[in-house]
């Protein structure tokens, strides 16, 4: 938005002077016609353009500061909420954590980011007591909080000094729900240390490095790709991620799809006039065709081919937990049968409330099953709250609960757009600013309210419309 001089008059800069997008989109639409801002620009005081780095922040903030009042009047409205929260470092060295809320509204399920917050303590009750001031300066009523949703990390998750610990001592109803998708990580992690396995893992991203790591060697690739297989869309491997195992998924079905073709790239490489590529290529060439390689492939494609769908289905912002305690429970179902044919069902242990859940029960006795509720969420738009109000809020609490933090992981993204290398230094109030109006781009902000914002603000010169 600002480059590497934003200052002076708007008109009368170099053309080699880079004054950023800002200020370049504004001369661009004063001299293409509005001559009200072209007015504005040229004649107003330096005091007056109101054109400043400084007043660019209070828009933003402004703007950001709307977009979490009207997700936090949703919040305070849906009676539950549930929080989410996870950390990372940014390009500055500071520990950020995003700060998102599940809960319901109008029958949807809704998870939002609400900010970026600076983390200065990283014990436990450090990060508690920071989620819970920044809560009540939101102003979301922190009675209504029956959930929180972590990673597996000790500060967070340890039961007797980690967040959760401590955001329990002080509101005890807020069940601590581990990352679903997290859980399913470090499952498939552990699961990977069987030697074949790891061995096979270690040969496919050692292949994957050796084909990405040249542009010669992808080239190679890439040619074989065409020639064997003119139909696909796959022009190229998937490097494997060392944390997320979703990508390991997709990156090991793509080896897999390719297989053959890998093959005939090795092979051609082994005459390659490069020491070193003809020598990795051979080393390589006998691992991919080895027996134990392939077994172990394919025992990987069969079981990366069960746990991929629920990888993908526990990162969504409709997944409630009753819903993903049944996809886990269908995939270790699955891979139980193959690995010994053990039993296939699974018995649903629930409770009820007499004579509520009787009557509730009968309600549904002579309803076809195709009409009937397949989820929770649908279930509860159902429900009557005032004839069933204890299973209404059952259903309320079951569909706030959270499954996993994805919402939060996902706002990492917008956080290494909006704090690069180039743009280090930007303060906290922007940094969240920007990110709300990155993120939340479907809520609208109405320019009158901005503006009355703004000119509420205190400041030497008063802001006249």
């Amino acid at each position: 938005m600002r480059g590497h001089d934003d200052s002076g008059p708007i008109f009368n800069c170099e053309k080699d002077n880079n004054d950023g997008n800002f200020r370049s989109l504004l001369r661009f639409r004063a001299l293409s016609g509005d001559l009200t801002l072209k007015n504005h620009l040229m004649n107003s005081s330096g005091k007056s353009v109101y054109i400043s780095p400084m007043i660019q922040n209070e828009i933003i903030q402004i703007c950001g500061s709307l977009i979490q009042k009207e997700i936090v009047l949703k919040i305070n409205q849906a009676k539950f909420f549930t929080i989410l929260a996870d950390e990372t470092c940014d390009i500055s060295r500071i520990e950020q954590m995003s700060l998102c809320v599940r809960y319901i509204d109008n029958g949807c399920i809704k998870e939002d980011f609400l900010a970026f917050i600076p983390i200065y303590d990283v014990s436990g009750k450090g990060m508690a007591c920071t989620i819970i001031r920044e809560i009540g300066k939101l102003g979301i009523k922190i009675e209504n909080l029956i959930g929180q949703g972590y990673d597996g990390a000790s500060a967070m998750s340890g039961l007797y000094n980690g967040v959760q610990k401590h955001i329990r001592d002080k509101i005890p109803h807020a069940l601590y729900v581990h990352c679903a998708a997290h859980s399913l990580n470090l499952a498939i992690g552990k699961s990977c240390t069987i030697p074949e396995i790891r061995n096979c893992i270690g040969s496919i991203s050692t292949i994957i490095n050796f084909f990405r790591k040249s542009p010669m060697r992808s080239a190679v690739l890439k040619e074989f790709i065409k020639k064997h297989t003119p139909s696909t869309q796959q022009s190229s491997l998937i490097q494997m991620c060392e944390t997320r195992w979703i990508d390991r998924h997709e990156s090991v079905l793509r080896f897999k799809d390719l297989y053959k073709v890998i093959a005939y790239a090795l092979n051609d490489l082994e005459s390659n006039h490069n020491l070193e590529t003809s020598q990795l290529a051979f080393q390589l060439s006998k691992t991919h065709r080895s027996s134990q390689f392939i077994i172990a492939l394919y025992v990987i494609e069969k079981l990366f081919s069960i746990t991929l769908p629920l990888c993908n289905a526990l990162q969504k912002i409709n997944c409630d937990l009753s819903e993903c305690c049944e996809n886990v429970a269908n995939c270790i179902n699955v891979v139980s049968s193959i690995r010994n044919n053990a039993d296939k069902e699974f018995q649903n242990f629930y409770n009820t409330f007499e004579p509520e859940f009787k009557v509730w029960t009968e309600k549904w006795k002579n309803v076809p099953e195709s009409q009937c509720p397949n989820s929770a969420i649908d279930t509860l738009n159902k429900v009557s709250v005032d004839f069933f109000p204890n299973i209404w809020c059952l259903m309320s609490i079951l569909v706030t609960l959270p499954v996993s933090t994805a919402s939060s992981e996902r706002s990492f993204s917008t956080l290494k757009r909006l704090k690069s290398y180039l743009r280090n230094s930007t303060s906290e109030n922007r940094l969240t600013g920007l990110a709300l109006m990155s993120i939340h781009r479907s809520i609208s902000i109405d320019t009158q309210e901005v503006i009355n914002e703004f000119a509420n603000l205190p400041r030497k010169l008063d802001f006249v419309l």
